[in-house]
């Protein structure tokens, strides 16, 4: 009789339980501030640092956008953990009386984008460009060999 009236206390607080897991993604930028698209849409757009709640494991499309910066397209994969899996997720979404957290972060570096503001100006880095490198040659050759050192 006492298992049975702990079954039925058990099945009538079941529901109210607060199970279930949390997931999300955090997205990073270096610099921040950079516009964020994942799976071309599929989530609305928003800017890093961008914290993401998603439903399903996979591998996600991101797109980042800041002026000033090369655009970068590129994945991020989300791996299918055990609490993820039939019939382990009915357990750990409906079952379990705590929260699982399945976070994950990316971070990500944009190139700077060099843009010449006037053809002078490219032809100034093009001859800096030039001369450093006819110094560098310079010190190769002036350089003791390491066979003689």
């Amino acid at each position: 009789m006492r298992i049975r009236s702990a079954l039925v206390l058990l099945a009538a607080v079941l529901p109210f339980l607060p199970a279930c897991v949390e997931r999300k993604m955090l997205i990073r930028s270096d610099p921040p501030g950079a516009v964020v698209v994942l799976n071309r849409g599929e989530f609305p757009p928003g800017v890093t640092p961008l914290e993401v709640p998603f439903d399903h494991h996979g591998t996600f499309a991101v797109h980042l956008e800041k002026e000033g910066y090369r655009s970068l397209d590129t994945r991020a994969p989300v791996p299918t953990p055990w609490y993820g899996i039939p019939p382990f997720d009915f357990v750990a979404e409906l079952l379990l009386p705590w929260t699982i957290r399945d976070h994950h972060e990316f971070r990500y570096v944009l190139e700077p984008r060099w843009e010449a503001t006037s053809l002078e100006e490219a032809a100034r880095g093009h001859e800096e460009i030039l001369k450093r490198a006819e110094e560098f040659r310079r010190e190769v050759k002036e350089s003791v060999p390491a066979e003689e050192r």
